[in-house]
C-alpha cells in the first residue's frame, strides 16, 4: 500500500473511534502524520543510497571485440541536416573479422543500381599488414601499421573509460549491453571536413552510443553530432548522425574466401585469414 494511502487510512480510523475529544483527535492525527512523513523520508533516502545499475566492464567487452571472430550483417544509415538541407543515406553492410588483423567489409548503397565499397585487411606472409580498398572507379592497396574494427569505422575515437552504462537491449535475439558518452567539443575535431568550410571551431555536442554482446560483438553503434551557426542574424542547426544496427550475426565465421578473392583481384596472391 502506498504511503499516501496508509496516512489516509490512519486518519479515517481515528475519526471513527468513539469518545475522543476533537483536540485529542487532532493530536493523534498529527502524530500519525509525522510518523508517515518520516517513513516516506527514510524510504526515499534508502532509494537514493542504492547503487546505480552497472553492466559488464566496457573495457573487457571492447578487448573481446578486437579479437573476436564473427561475421555481422548490418543496416547502416547516415543522416545529415546542414543549414536546413537534409538527406538520409542508407546502406547494407557486411562486416567480417578474424582476430586482430583480418577484416573483410562490403558496404552497399540502397540506390538503383546499387554500388559497393570493398575493404580488406590481412597480414601477409612476410609479416606486413596490408589494407585494400576497391570501389567502382578506383582500387588500391597499401602497407599500414594501424588496424581497425567496426567500432572505429563509425566512431571518431574510442575511449572505453569515459562511457557510462545505460542498460541492455535485445537485438536479433542477442543481449547487448549499451554504453553512452556525451561530450562537448568543436565541430572540426570530429568532422575534419568542417575546418575547410570555416566551421571547424563551432562548438558541437557529440553523443556516442555503443552496444556490445558479452563476447564483444557490436550490435548497435550510433554517433550524433549537433551544432549551430548564425548566418545573417538567424541561427541554423547542424545535425550529422550515423548509426548501425545488426540484422544478423554468425559467430566463429570469417569470410576468408571472399577476402582472398578480393586480394587476388587486386594482384595480391595471398590467402586471407
Amino acid at each position: 500500500m502506498g504511503s499516501a494511502k496508509v496516512l489516509m487510512c490512519a486518519v479515517l480510523l481515528i475519526n471513527r473511534s468513539p469518545g475522543y475529544a476533537p483536540a485529542l483527535v487532532m493530536k493523534r492525527t498529527l502524530l500519525i502524520t509525522v510518523v508517515a512523513v518520516v517513513a516516506i523520508a527514510v524510504a526515499l533516502a534508502l532509494l537514493m543510497l542504492r547503487p546505480a545499475a552497472t553492466g559488464p566492464s566496457l573495457n573487457k567487452l571492447y578487448e573481446r571485440s578486437l579479437n573476436a571472430t564473427f561475421t555481422g550483417y548490418y543496416y547502416y544509415v547516415v543522416y545529415t541536416n546542414v543549414l536546413g538541407q537534409s538527406q538520409s543515406q542508407k546502406y547494407l553492410m557486411t562486416y567480417s573479422q578474424e582476430g586482430p588483423y583480418d577484416r573483410y567489409v562490403v558496404v552497399t548503397t540502397s540506390t538503383i543500381p546499387p554500388q559497393s565499397l570493398y575493404l580488406v585487411m590481412t597480414r601477409l606472409s612476410n609479416g606486413s599488414l596490408i589494407q585494400c580498398i576497391a570501389e567502382s572507379l578506383s582500387a588500391g592497396c597499401f602497407v599500414t601499421n594501424e588496424t581497425y574494427n567496426l567500432v572505429l569505422l563509425v566512431m571518431p575515437t574510442m575511449n572505453a573509460s569515459v562511457f557510462r552504462f545505460v542498460g541492455s537491449r535485445n537485438i536479433t535475439g542477442n543481449v547487448a549491453y549499451c554504453y553512452e558518452f556525451i561530450n562537448r567539443t568543436t565541430l572540426g575535431s570530429v568532422i575534419p571536413a568542417a575546418a575547410s568550410s570555416g566551421l571547424g571551431l563551432l562548438p558541437a555536442n557529440v553523443t556516442e552510443t555503443l552496444c556490445l554482446t558479452s563476447d564483444g560483438i557490436p550490435m548497435a553503434i550510433r554517433v550524433s553530432v549537433t551544432s549551430s551557426v548564425v548566418i545573417g542574424g538567424l541561427a541554423s542547426g547542424i545535425n550529422i548522425t550515423q548509426s548501425i544496427v545488426a540484422l544478423g550475426i554468425r559467430r566463429g565465421v570469417y569470410l576468408s574466401n571472399n577476402a582472398t578473392m578480393l586480394l587476388s583481384a587486386l594482384g595480391i596472391n595471398e590467402t586471407a585469414g
